[in-house]
């Protein structure tokens, strides 16, 4: 089993906004978590900034080699490309989905399949 820890807008707000508090925060977790997750739309479909989320990345890389880092917000059938500067820049990076895979981006509708294979699909295109 892989511990995979969700850093979202509330944690990143609690770290003032601040890639260096973020990674003293995460030192709690060294030999836990296997995962961090950046959700600054914590399920709720809205765009990610790519641009934004960068310094994190990059602070939690040069502190965590080892520590796999997954990204998300709106990512779904028809917006991978927020996530493109991120997947050109860094090499293993994952991408997660979750809103946007419903027809309404409410959590209370069911994952419609259809888009989860054309998310899917454009998502090969964009990370493979």
């Amino acid at each position: 089993m892989e511990v995979i820890l969700q850093v979202g807008k509330n944690a990143i707000e609690q770290a003032n906004n601040d890639p260096q508090e973020v990674v003293e925060r995460l030192r709690d977790y060294e030999g836990v978590a296997e995962h961090v997750l950046l959700d600054k739309s914590m399920g709720r479909g809205l765009g990610m900034d790519a641009e934004g989320l960068m310094p994190f990345i990059e602070a939690i890389k040069s502190a965590f080699p080892d520590l796999g880092i997954v990204v998300a917000g709106g990512l779904g059938p028809t917006s991978m490309h927020l996530v493109v500067p991120i997947v050109r820049e860094y090499l293993g990076i994952s991408i997660d989905a979750q809103g946007k895979l419903r027809p309404s981006s409410s959590a209370l509708d069911l994952i419609d399949w259809d888009m989860v294979e054309t998310y899917l699909i454009n998502a090969l295109h964009v990370v493979g």
